[in-house]
């Protein structure tokens, strides 16, 4: 069953969905360790293991199981089935960073995908999902008794998992607003053309292939790279089909602050590579104001401009999940106190123009294919009977990336002994 430990009820573990914010999408750390999630940078959201506002905090509980009933007091909470959109996994990091691997869908599901419960007591651990969406988790609890070594397991029990996805802006108009109010901070993004705050924790900001630029043969870009490397440029002027992120200040009253002078602080940055914000002057040189790349310092901060809004390059080195932590700071002309705001996380996710297919079969004798996509990008998905000869044959028709997932049902082919397929990235859509 599920315990709600706060108003002391039990649940039937049918009858609740347990959700994933948007707030849970992480990258895959740049470490081997966590390897098994998948490669530096990609999706991974994650159910975590300490208590965040905001976000489920799940743990597994042996506080009913009586000490001395069962051989070592040793119980096992057994994976016994996965279905949905992508993996599961159920790990711990240590007081070191090191994680230890309970349940890890991706190389199947066997014997020692088992969690030690915790007799008489309860534990937190991190649940990860490869992609957003509905999970059916089956598990199964088992032991084996004290004295007559009796083996007992328990029914098969489903849990319902519902891991949302954030919604994703590759084109238009944005700006970071900082805001200070009724004398408090406010970090959001704002959407002007639809009139609306966004919450950062629940927005993506995406980049395709259309921000994918060569480091210039220049030596005061080099804080993007090598001469030649790629770059992911989310850019200072406004472009078609390409996200135009600003930073705004409008909601900060001039003669409030010494100077009318706000920062935005560079806190940290997780993802698979470095992350700089720059402006690029009349003629040509940028001005620096974040780079992760050199180590992120008191230099990292942008110049907030109070009562207005101004545009800059966002760049980053590799493709992936990016999550940028900053905080909003000033000295108020009354007492000259120094107030900083709270650290608030934004969320980026960098495409490299190719995608790979996830394959999830569903109950009615279907198997849908899914994909990353990159605005801007077109698909052709194609398959055959050989994986190494034949022809490839179209399968539907072009199809236009969003920057979102994108999924196409096939039924699954009796009279084939296999069927392999593939994505073919195009110039433009067949007319």
């Amino acid at each position: 069953v599920l315990l709600d430990e706060v108003n002391d009820l039990e649940i039937e573990a049918g009858d609740v969905l347990l959700t994933g914010t948007a707030a849970t999408l992480e990258p895959v750390p740049n470490s081997k360790a966590f390897g098994f999630l998948g490669n530096p940078g990609e999706r991974i959201f994650i159910l975590p293991q300490d208590e965040q506002e905001g976000v489920l905090f799940l743990g597994i509980a042996g506080d009913e199981i009586p000490t001395g009933v069962f051989q070592n007091d040793s119980v096992g909470l057994n994976l016994v089935q996965i279905t949905g959109p992508g993996d599961v996994f159920l790990y711990a990091t240590d007081a070191f960073g090191t994680p230890e691997t309970f349940y890890n869908s991706a190389d199947g599901i066997d014997e020692s995908d088992v969690f030690p419960v915790k007799v008489g007591g309860h534990s937190h651990q991190n649940w990860g999902f490869s992609a957003a969406g509905e999970y059916e988790v089956t598990l199964q609890a088992s032991g084996v008794k004290a004295g007559n070594e009796e083996s007992v397991v328990s029914e098969p029990v489903a849990f319902f998992f519902h891991v949302i996805e954030p919604e994703a802006f590759h084109s238009g108009e944005l700006d970071m607003e900082v805001a200070y109010e009724d004398g408090a901070w406010e970090l959001v993004l704002l959407d002007e053309v639809n009139e609306r705050e966004l919450a950062p924790d629940e927005s993506l900001l995406q980049g395709g292939a259309a921000v994918m630029q060569s480091v210039p043969n220049n030596a005061a870009f080099g804080f993007l790279g090598s001469v030649g490397d790629t770059a992911w440029v989310l850019p200072q002027e406004e472009t078609e089909d390409v996200l135009f992120l600003g930073i705004a200040g409008d909601e900060i009253e001039a003669g409030i602050f010494e100077n009318d002078a706000v920062d935005l602080r560079l806190k940290s940055v997780r993802g698979p590579g470095d992350v700089s914000l720059y402006a690029v002057d009349a003629f040509g040189a940028p001005v620096v104001y974040m780079n992760s790349g050199d180590g992120i310092d008191t230099n990292d901060v942008f110049p907030v401009k109070v009562g207005g809004h101004s545009h800059q390059n966002w760049g980053f080195t590799a493709p992936g999940i990016y999550k940028v932590a900053l905080q909003a700071t000033g000295t108020l002309i009354e007492g000259s106190e120094s107030i900083e705001s709270q650290t608030v996380e934004f969320t980026f996710e960098l495409l490299d123009g190719s995608s790979s297919i996830s394959l999830v079969r569903n109950l009615n004798d279907s198997i849908k294919l899914r994909w990353a996509t990159s605005p801007g990008a077109n698909y052709q998905l194609q398959s055959r009977s050989a994986l190494n000869g034949g022809a490839w044959g179209d399968v539907g028709e072009v199809m236009s990336g969003t920057g979102e997932v994108m999924e196409f049902e096939v039924p699954l082919m009796t009279d084939v002994e296999s069927l392999f397929y593939r994505l073919w990235i195009v110039p433009s859509a067949t007319p």
